[in-house]
């Protein structure tokens, strides 16, 4: 019989379930922007194509450094670089972002309710009921909140492009520092925005709302129960 403590130590699913979407978002991110910025767009490269792609597929989710012209690359190529930066790091770290794990069981939570399943099942262990609500009310806040604070961008910054906008207001709350050479150009009302998103990104939305939200009183009764049509 074997002995236990020989037995090879299994990795929780937490760590699992960053390390694959980690993988998942580098891979997928380099193919992605090589695509989009060498063959969709003759963008310029820093050690080489491929390097410049895995290079900038990493930095948009972690430190926010860049090997080229930020100003200079693909329509594209910016829209990859805005998911990957809202999406940002895991848990834990200093990155940005909603979250890697927030972003993986939000997406699982809502292909389970297109199957018709009430439940997320990773690596053969069952997550709590309500965590995958809960990241996709993770995901819907933080949607909003972007939304409010383009629109008043949008007003501050009446004559830049909307492409341009979103991408420094998504960069300043993932906490990321990439820039498409638009800082100096924004008015004072327009800086104060991105740096109200890089205090609330730093802190993190999900966090700033439940500390202002007053606690909800234990009901002393319950409602009946009845069904209302979503779809």
């Amino acid at each position: 019989m074997m002995d236990p403590t020989l037995a090879r130590p299994r990795l929780r699913v937490h760590t699992r379930l960053v390390l694959y979407t980690t993988l998942i978002l580098v891979v997928g991110g380099t193919l992605a922007i090589y695509a989009s910025e060498f063959l969709l767009f003759d963008g310029a490269s820093s050690a080489g194509r491929w390097m410049t792609a895995f290079f900038h597929s990493v930095t948009a989710r972690t430190a926010g450094f860049n090997t080229v012209d930020m100003g200079g690359i693909g329509p594209v190529t910016i829209h990859l670089l805005v998911f990957l930066m809202l999406v940002g790091g895991s848990p834990g770290g200093t990155a940005g972002g909603i979250r890697t794990t927030v972003f993986a069981v939000a997406t699982l939570h809502l292909w389970n309710q297109l199957r018709g399943l009430d439940h997320i099942a990773l690596f053969r262990r069952r997550l709590p009921s309500g965590t995958g609500a809960r990241a996709l009310g993770i995901l819907v806040l933080v949607m909003a909140w972007l939304f409010v604070n383009f629109a008043v961008l949008r007003q501050l910054q009446p004559g830049t492009p909307d492409t341009a906008l979103v991408f420094e207001l998504v960069s300043a709350f993932a906490t990321v520092g990439l820039s498409l050479n638009l800082s100096p150009e924004l008015t004072t009302g327009a800086k104060l925005v991105i740096v109200l998103n890089m205090f609330v990104g730093r802190l993190g939305l999900f966090t700033l709302a439940t500390t202002f939200m007053p606690l909800a009183r234990k009901p002393l009764h319950s409602h009946p129960q009845e069904d209302v049509l979503l779809v």
